[in-house]
């Protein structure tokens, strides 16, 4: 988030910046942007967490990842894919609203409508879940504001 900002702050101008924003966001897409497939989460798409000590994927969502939609919306409409508009803007636009549906529904999935913590997206649900540890809200802004970037 803050490699594109300081991009755009340089005028467009700090190549170096932009290489690293570039090559973040290709390791994330590549190595962490998960699909929940038909038994998962109705299809979501989701971020999940990488465990050094056990070297597996945990299928949970921290909802300070919900910053993310709007760092991909922002970079897509600010040309650091290259054209404006082009196919690599495109496919980035597309997995910002695909992520952003899912935090939308960190909310929307929960009997209280607060967003959790942690989400967990649980094989056999279509839903969802608050992670069994972490169902409190910390009323954090990462969700409104990738809404209000797209």
């Amino acid at each position: 988030e803050y490699l594109l900002k300081q991009w755009l702050m340089s005028s467009r101008t700090d190549s170096r910046v932009a290489q690293m924003y570039t090559e973040s966001v290709a390791a994330i897409t590549a190595h962490l942007v998960r699909e929940g497939g038909l038994a998962r989460c109705a299809n979501c798409t989701y971020i999940g967490r990488w465990n050094f000590r056990t070297k597996r994927y945990e299928d949970k969502m921290d909802h300070l990842v919900c910053f993310v939609p709007g760092m991909l919306a922002l970079g897509a409409h600010s040309g650091i894919h290259g054209v404006r508009g082009g196919a690599a803007a495109r496919a980035t636009m597309a997995l910002a609203e695909q992520l952003m549906e899912t935090c939308y529904r960190m909310y929307s999935d929960q009997p209280t409508g607060l967003a959790p913590e942690i989400a967990e997206l649980r094989e056999g649900t279509s839903r969802v879940a608050a992670d069994s540890g972490a169902r409190h809200n910390l009323l954090r802004p990462e969700t409104v504001e990738s809404l209000f970037v797209l």
